[in-house]
């Protein structure tokens, strides 16, 4: 039984869409409007930008990284707070995006407006392909707060939609048989999106494993050539990766290298916001300890999902591309030293994609709004000194950290396990027939026996069959 394919919609307009996507242009507008009592001085009192949730990102890099004086990033570096000279601190295209949209304004509300006509713009291009794989589950993302708070609190959106593009290639596809643009078109905009941020780039090791595990049974095509597809799309994303990164990096070596060490450098703190400040808090650890334990955590957690996809590939009939794209994303956000309250971006499309019900990823949505107002209003309270609400506001962030961790991590280990057969109940409540996906997908037909592997007993119950004709 292999990974089931989204059902794909034709893309002609229906009223479902149409609303959809207005929807979506509606978010963008209120994000701009959700920033627009912080389109002051970037002066503005701690308490006002709290009481208001209007603080972003985006009034950083207009401030303080040289955006509001047109300075191009990277080969102009600017006295920094500490001996470290400054400059944006993402990969060098979100960078040089940042720069180039900056270039018209003349006010920070200039560049956030232009912000939101543009990554409104790429939010709608998300609403069309989560339509097309989704169908009416795509009213999750269309409708999500996450929209409004966050479409103009970074540029998350652009490697979002690059990681979401290459996903829409492949999926669903037969890994023996998928054309050569296919899956070289998923690894270039794979890459493309790791040199925009580089969370896109967890997904890389699926991709490669999904072509090289291929489809495991009596059919299989020789390993040479799956083998030969795996480092195509490998070669084709670092081809990528160093002709967008080299000629920065030559022009300025220090300008090139300040944003990887600046990430490397920052400190687990409160409003990082991940597991490892909780477990300082109980558990005294120095920080670089701390920041150790981080980093290999989450290369243990990356490669645990992918040992874990390769175990199930053969009871599955293919790696399991789809779910452990979930559990890769969901390890890397759960595990690093950062979990910000934007990085909803980067999971909720993937989960539309994946097939859970609207149940599942409305409580995340829920507990990730409950998340932001809990930790700006807890900001008010310690900026004015307010500690009669500090208290209460600090346990209601701490609480909906702690369970958006677990809904994250259920998602992630479900959606990794959802295919695999088993007499285990649990495992069978992790198919996608379960309440927590969708039991409306589209079934493929039945496979004939030589594909299913090595049988384990001659007797095939009815149940077992219902398994594999899913």
């Amino acid at each position: 039984m292999s990974e089931p394919p989204p059902r794909r919609r034709p893309l002609r307009l229906s009223w479902q869409l149409a609303a959809m996507v207005a929807t979506t242009v509606l978010a963008a507008w209120l994000s701009y409007a959700l920033r627009s009592p912080c389109f002051g001085s970037y002066s503005k009192a701690l308490s006002f930008s709290a009481a208001h949730g209007c603080d972003s990102d985006l009034q950083v890099m207009w401030f303080q990284r040289g955006l509001r004086d047109h300075v191009l990033p990277y080969l102009n570096l600017l006295p920094g707070t500490t001996s470290s000279p400054a400059t944006i601190e993402y990969p060098v295209l979100t960078g040089l995006l940042m720069w180039v949209l900056s270039l018209p304004a003349t006010t920070f509300a200039g560049f956030v407006a232009i912000t939101a006509v543009v990554m409104g713009a790429l939010a709608v291009v998300l609403t069309v392909v989560a339509y097309r794989f989704a169908g009416p589950r795509a009213w999750v993302w269309a409708l999500s707060p996450a929209l409004v708070l966050y479409l103009t609190y970074n540029f998350d959106l652009p490697p979002v939609l690059c990681m979401v593009g290459a996903l829409a290639l492949v999926i669903g596809r037969d890994p023996r048989t998928v054309s050569r643009p296919r899956y070289l078109g998923a690894a270039l905009l794979l890459a493309l999106g790791g040199a925009l941020k580089l969370f896109p780039l967890v997904l890389g090791p699926a991709l490669v494993a999904w072509l090289v595990i291929g489809r495991p049974g009596a059919r299989q095509t020789p390993l040479r050539r799956r083998l030969r597809r795996g480092a195509e799309a490998a070669g084709a994303a670092l081809a990528l990766l160093v002709a967008v990164n080299l000629p920065v990096a030559l022009a300025n070596p220090q300008g090139w290298w300040a944003p990887l060490a600046y990430q490397a450098s920052r400190t687990i703190t409160q409003d990082t916001m991940s597991i490892w400040y909780f477990l300082a808090t109980w558990v005294p650890i120095p920080q670089r300890t701390l920041m150790t334990l981080a980093s290999v955590a989450t290369a243990v957690g990356l490669v645990a999902v992918l040992a874990v996809g390769g175990r199930i590939s053969r009871r599955l009939g293919e790696f399991p591309l789809l779910g452990s794209s979930v559990a890769l994303m969901a390890a890397y956000v759960l595990l690093n030293k950062v979990f910000s309250p934007q990085y909803m971006l980067w999971i909720l499309p993937l989960l539309v994609l994946a097939g859970f019900r609207a149940w599942a990823t409305v409580s995340l949505v829920v507990v990730d709004v409950v998340l932001y107002w809990s930790w700006h209003f807890l900001v008010l309270a310690a900026a004015t000194w307010n500690m009669t609400a500090y208290t209460p506001w600090r346990l209601l962030n701490e609480a909906a950290i702690g369970t958006r961790g677990w809904l994250v991590a259920t998602c992630g280990v479900v959606a990794l396990l959802a295919g695999a057969r088993s007499r285990f109940p649990v495992t069978l409540f992790l198919h996608e027939t379960s309440l927590l996906f969708d039991a409306t997908r589209p079934r493929r037909a039945p496979r004939t026996a030589p594909e299913l592997g090595p049988a384990r007993s001659s007797t095939v119950t009815e149940g077992q069959r219902e398994l594999v004709d899913a």
